[in-house]
């Protein structure tokens, strides 16, 4: 199954609750089913932005010299500043905000912060 097919699949799946179902419920069952709706449509754009996730994280891979090891490229780069093994420098400032934008741009791009953050971070 392709990436396309796979967020279709998603997308149908989420309008039938919000459509069918949905309408159907209440209190806590209505509640829940909008809470799985918006996890189908956070996972269509999972699916939308993985090739851009993972061009961001081999850009990182080598431009910090992560070892390969368990984790995102995020994680271990987070490990690196933490421990005092990565200088914080406007390349890695750059980095840090394209991986901020690409997750909030998962998470829900309607978000307020999402949107500024666009508007300011122009540089990139």
């Amino acid at each position: 199954m392709s990436s396309a097919e796979a967020t279709e699949l998603l997308e149908a799946v989420r309008l039938f609750l919000r459509e069918e179902v949905l309408p159907e419920l209440e209190g806590f069952k209505a509640y829940n089913t909008r809470v799985a709706a918006n996890a189908l449509r956070i996972a269509a754009r999972e699916i939308d932005k993985a090739p851009e996730r993972e061009a961001l994280d081999k850009v990182a891979t080598q431009k910090f010299e992560l070892q390969d090891a368990e984790g995102s490229a995020a994680s271990r780069l987070a490990k690196k500043i933490r421990d005092g093994e990565q200088e914080v420098t406007p390349e890695l400032i750059s980095w840090l905000k394209r991986h901020c934008l690409l997750s909030m741009a998962v998470d829900n791009p309607r978000y307020s912060g999402f949107q500024q953050a666009s508007q300011q971070w122009t540089d990139l």
